[in-house]
């Protein structure tokens, strides 16, 4: 993986500024070089990656915000990157055996989740990604439609695919003082990461209008700096 530069990483916020999250994970992984093609990779290995160029991007710690689902209080949780190194098993397919029915599945990939978010709603979205994983299925060696599997057996699967792929869903633990509660919040990487590169890339653009204000520095030349001599420079003109 390669490290983007401010050039780089200013183009692919540009990019993303009308993109869905999905495609927002991707378009950080194509400029970060992961040498295939991030939409085939696994949910979980393209977190994983993700979670890889965050680190190369701003360091291994952050916080995320949760609220406590008991009281109410927002708190801040200190994360790490490498506390979310899970093993993934390379497999092209699996198989959930139930009652009867045979489902030859696949987990899901980056593509799979960018073609959800083009569906109008939630449960849309559930049945093109089951459509696009299913490789198929039969009851008693014969076989069926995705339509005709009972909802007891998309349950199972929807389980199935999370074990099969554990990365694709990042559990942290959490505590709330105020009340004492503990619970389970989801970290979802994408979102944490692009809203960390939003802050970055508004930040940025304020640095160079205030270099480009005084001196006439091109935005080319003002990124081309390392960041400890913009921030001399900053600091000369009173940024």
């Amino acid at each position: 993986m390669a490290t983007l530069t401010a050039s780089a990483l200013l183009q692919v916020w540009e990019q993303g500024q009308r993109a869905t999250h999905p495609e927002r994970a991707l378009l950080l992984l194509d400029a970060a070089g992961v040498g295939t093609s991030p939409g085939n990779l696994p949910v979980g290995q393209r977190d994983g990656l993700l979670l890889a160029l965050r680190e190369r991007l701003f360091g291994r710690a952050m916080v995320s915000v949760s609220p406590c689902p008991n009281c109410g209080e927002n708190l801040e949780l200190p994360l790490d990157t490498r506390q979310f190194q899970v093993s993934v098993e390379s497999r092209e397919d699996f198989l959930l055996e139930q009652d009867g029915y045979r489902i030859r599945f696949r987990v899901p990939v980056g593509a799979d989740l960018v073609a959800c978010a083009a569906e109008p709603n939630v449960v849309a979205a559930h049945r093109r990604l089951l459509s696009n994983c299913i490789l198929g299925t039969s009851h008693h060696d014969n076989p069926i439609d995705l339509e005709d599997l009972p909802e007891r057996l998309i349950n199972a699967l929807a389980a199935t695919m999370s074990e099969a792929d554990p990365g694709a869903d990042l559990q942290v633990q959490a505590f709330c003082p105020t009340c004492n509660h503990h619970w389970q919040s989801t970290f979802d990487i994408v979102s944490f990461l692009w809203t960390e590169v939003q802050d970055w890339a508004l930040r940025i653009l304020r640095e160079i209008h205030a270099l480009a204000s005084v001196y006439g520095w091109s935005e080319r030349d003002i990124l081309d700096l390392s960041p400890w001599r913009r921030r001399l420079y900053l600091q000369m003109v009173g940024q």
